[in-house]
């Protein structure tokens, strides 16, 4: 007779049934006792992985082990099963004897010792910049103030070291105030773009200051990967707002602001795709590459699926879109909103349109020929076919092509200074004599101080003030270069003639003595807006807020130095901005309140001044792109014979 002997799992059954003189055995499997198909195996072996399941047995644990009471695990919380055969409680790793909660209350109730832990010697103090160590660094995060974790526990700032860090370990650091300072490697231009990109927009570096840096951390670079670099960092600097514009159209979600490394990937690879004739798949694919050797590795998806649609974007109609007129300047042409809205409010539309886009025409290569030297004739002859002279200055010589200014010949005998035609016109409005006492107050870098002594073939006596002695090194080496001597560099500030360096005992005789000076040139600091084709993260680095606080510290050395000009002296005030509160609004307020000053207007026959560029005040500005030179204002005042 059939027979049912359970197992000693209780989940089969056992039936013996005689088929024709043969005993056949059947096994079969009980309801509801047919393992789970989710269970895995182990890799490499036969044994199912073990599995907790309520009251604390094991699933996929031998009987036998069950039998002994071995279990392979208890649930989080309870209290371990005692070994039937020792009755002692079985031994977890890391806390023998011990449930998790258990040892989690014994922990909390440990006071830590009283005693400030060792800490190990502080790492050696870091370069400007941590790139410069294989993009890792160490140092010492900033003290965080202590708190009480749920424990009772008391935690304070540590060491750490940062090579890659992850995503939570990123975002921890962003909370902290850390500064996370981390590049790219690779030998190549567009990972060379990034890093310089980065430096501009992360970390607040000058564009050129940036090139000068990343290009020499790059190695291996040819000079055409290196033009390949400029061209792409420049231009992506030069089109931020349309890329981020493009870009944020091509998104299906947005990207946090901290996540610049991607930014940067992001923004020059649209760059490439809309501006140069790089091909589309090679833009996306060099981008991806680069974001699959970073920290953010997981997210070469989605940058991979945004620039796919960058390449299908059509940019015009997506333009046209924008109804509010400000708004669709400043993304077409890549100013900041607030600038537009200031120039919207001083220029027509037509003439404002043409403003905006001559700053994102990069304006060609102009050198002045020492005449100190050689001469432009003989200069033109040298450098062939690239160089044209200027039409305006006497001096002046636009090159044609690329190629770094220091292989031009004659760079090292000085024959020549990089200077934008119209900067030389406004060193020739003071007309320096030999013998006369001049006062360049804001010197640095020095062209104008050079340009002033050329025109006095070296006879006049120049003194080159500025505020900053680190900038005072480059203007002492551009003379040296140009071979420009009777020029005394002095560190002072020109709206008080008080000496740069607080410790010196030496006298200054500029707070002493009478007026000294026969000329002075004020080459006000400003805002630079004339000069954005040449430098276009001046758009990005300046404020609508720093306009007032320019104005004022124009008006301070204005005042001073016009103080230092004895009577019957000419006076030269310049800027390369574009703003009338710097420039037209500036000289009306110090007129009305120095009497003692008179206009002293110019003529474009006589001063070789090009027609358009003279004010119905007599007053020089030109306009970025016109005559083929940089936006500047120059006025020019004469002190009277009587004053005191």
């Amino acid at each position: 007779m059939p027979t049912d002997k359970p197992t000693g799992t209780k989940r089969k059954t056992l039936s013996i049934k005689p088929t024709g003189g043969v005993t056949k055995i059947v096994v079969k499997k009980r309801p509801g006792a047919r393992r789970k198909a989710s269970a895995k195996k182990r890799p490499g072996t036969s044994e199912r992985s073990p599995s907790f399941k309520p009251g604390g047995e094991t699933r996929g644990a031998s009987s036998a082990s069950r039998e002994r009471g071995e279990s392979q695990g208890t649930p989080f919380g309870e209290k371990p099963r005692e070994n039937q055969k020792t009755s002692r409680p079985i031994q977890y790793r890391g806390m023998p004897g011990k449930s998790p909660s258990e040892y989690r209350k014994e922990r909390a109730q440990t006071p830590l010792p009283q005693e400030p832990l060792e800490k190990p010697d502080a790492p050696p103090p870091m370069a400007k910049r941590p790139d410069q160590q294989e993009d890792t660094f160490r140092e010492k995060r900033p003290e965080r103030p202590d708190t009480d974790s749920p424990s009772g526990e008391k935690r304070s700032g540590r060491l750490w070291t940062k090579t890659a860090p992850t995503k939570m370990r990123r975002d921890r650091q962003e909370k902290s105030g850390a500064v996370r300072l981390w590049f790219p490697k690779g030998h190549d231009s567009r990972t060379a773009a990034i890093r310089v990109v980065l430096g501009v927009l992360r970390d607040g570096e000058a564009l050129d200051s940036a090139l000068d840096y990343h290009l020499e951390r790059v190695q291996g670079l040819s000079g055409r990967d290196r033009g390949l670099a400029v061209e792409i960092a420049t231009g992506t600097i030069r089109h931020l707002s349309l890329l981020d514009h493009l870009l944020g159209c091509a998104m299906t979600r947005g990207m946090p602001p901290k996540d610049h490394f991607l930014w940067a990937v992001l923004r020059t690879a649209s760059y490439q795709i809309h501006f140069m004739r790089i091909p589309a798949r090679a833009a996306v694919h060099e981008a991806v590459a680069l974001v699959k050797k970073s920290p953010d590795l997981p997210r070469a998806g989605f940058i991979n699926a945004v620039l796919r649609r960058v390449t299908d974007q059509d940019r015009e109609k997506l333009l046209s879109t924008l109804t509010n007129p400000t708004s669709r300047r400043a993304i077409t042409w890549s100013h900041p909103p607030w600038l537009v809205a200031l120039w919207e409010s001083q220029l027509d539309g037509p003439l404002l349109e043409q403003r905006l886009a001559a700053n994102n025409i990069p304006g060609p290569l102009t050198l002045r020929v020492n005449t100190l030297v050689t001469n432009r004739q003989e200069a033109l002859a040298a450098w062939g076919e690239r160089a044209r002279p200027t039409d305006f200055s006497p001096e002046g010589v636009v090159i044609t092509g690329g190629g770094p200014i220091w292989e031009l010949p004659g760079f090292k005998e000085g024959w020549f200074a990089v200077q934008d035609e119209a900067a030389q016109l406004v060193s020739r409005l003071l007309d320096p004599r030999p013998e006369e006492k001049i006062l360049d107050a804001c010197a640095a870098p020095g062209g104008k101080t050079a340009h002033l002594a050329a025109l006095a073939n070296n006879q006049a006596h120049i003194t080159a003030l500025d505020s900053n002695p680190k900038r005072l090194e480059r203007v002492r080496e551009n003379l040296e270069r140009l071979q420009v001597q009777g020029v005394e560099v002095m560190a002072a500030d020109a709206g008080d003639f008080s000496v740069g360096d607080p410790s010196s005992t030496e006298e200054n005789p500029l707070q002493t003595a009478p007026p000294l000076f026969d000329k002075a040139l004020v080459d006000a600091p400003c805002l630079g807006t004339g000069v954005i084709r040449r430098h276009p993260d001046i758009k990005w680095r300046r404020k609508r807020d720093s306009l007032e606080r320019i104005i004022q510290e124009q008006a301070r050395i204005l005042n001073q130095v016009a103080a230092q000009v004895r009577p019957g002296g000419v006076l030269v005030y310049a800027t390369c901005s574009l703003e009338t509160g710097e420039n037209e609004q500036q000289i009306s307020h110090f007129l009305e309140t120095h009497p003692e000053w008179q206009p002293s207007p110019l003529d474009s026959e006589r001063e070789g001044l090009p027609e358009a560029s003279i004010t119905p005040r007599g007053e020089f500005r030109s306009e970025p792109g016109l005559e083929g030179m940089d936006g500047f204002f120059a006025a020019r005042l004469v002190k009277n014979i009587e004053s005191p």
